[in-house]
């Protein structure tokens, strides 16, 4: 069974979509940046950019626990596919 995460949808509500369908995620650049500045602990989270987090953390990209925020094992696959050569 493929790994499912939810997608916003056009009416503000999560989808479900199987990660293995797309290899990387569909996000904007500075989702991008901000995920991979978390998954790489570059910054602290207050100096990130909070609206750029949304989505990753809808996505199940990025969770925080603990109080701190930290990219998920998906998140991780996610960063790895993102820097990935073409």
């Amino acid at each position: 069974m493929p790994h499912l995460v939810a997608a916003p949808s056009h009416v503000g509500r999560a989808i479900p979509i199987a990660m293995e369908q797309s290899l990387v995620p569909n996000l904007s650049t500075s989702e991008r940046l901000t995920l991979r500045h978390i998954a790489e602990g570059e910054w602290h989270i207050s100096v990130l950019d909070w609206v750029a987090i949304q989505r990753p953390k809808r996505m199940d990209l990025v969770e925080e626990r603990d109080g701190i925020t930290r990219t998920t094992k998906e998140g991780q696959r996610a960063v790895a596919r993102i820097a990935a050569p073409t």
